[in-house]
């Protein structure tokens, strides 16, 4: 997935001192983009781990460019596919032919999907988030049920495809 980044002039160059993520943007000619606009950077606020229940992974960062937070979620398509908003019929149907294409060539597949959030609604979110994190009983399922309330309503970005080699 770097490599597809890299490829589309999404370069992942490191974190900085306060450990923000720092991505280097290309123009479509290839040449760096000058100024600000060449790097942008993101506080990571949350990652979301995955597991064999859920089936996905999602991170929300924060932009630190314009304040903007956003959701970004990677995961088999039976689980991501239902968890994306109305109205991209035309989209999941050509995604889903490329997923039959890879699937046919033995490649395994994960679609990635995101979401922009409002300030106030990541709040919110974090505030049950980090009391489910310290729970003492039943803690991974209190976990899991917040997780669940951020990850949906995602528009479809793409799908990804590499040989398992294992």
């Amino acid at each position: 997935m770097v490599n597809a980044a890299k490829f589309f002039g999404y370069n992942f160059k490191g974190r900085d001192e306060d450990n923000n993520i720092i991505v280097e943007l290309k123009n479509t000619q290839d040449d760096l983009i000058v100024g600000e606009n060449a790097r942008r950077m993101y506080q990571l606020l949350n990652v979301i781990e995955f597991n064999s229940t859920r089936k996905r992974m999602s991170v929300i960062v924060r932009s630190r460019q314009d304040d903007s937070i956003r959701v970004m979620c990677k995961g088999a398509d039976s689980i991501i596919i239902p968890l994306l908003k109305k109205g991209q019929d035309k989209d999941i149907k050509k995604t889903s032919e490329f997923l039959d294409s890879f699937s046919k060539e033995g490649l395994r597949t994960l679609v990635i999907a995101e979401k922009y959030i409002s300030p106030e609604e990541y709040s919110a979110w974090n505030k049950e988030y980090q009391r489910a994190l310290v729970e003492t009983k039943d803690r991974e399922e209190k976990v899991m049920a917040v997780s669940e309330q951020i990850e949906r309503g995602f528009t479809l970005v793409g799908t990804t495809a590499i040989e398992d080699k294992l």
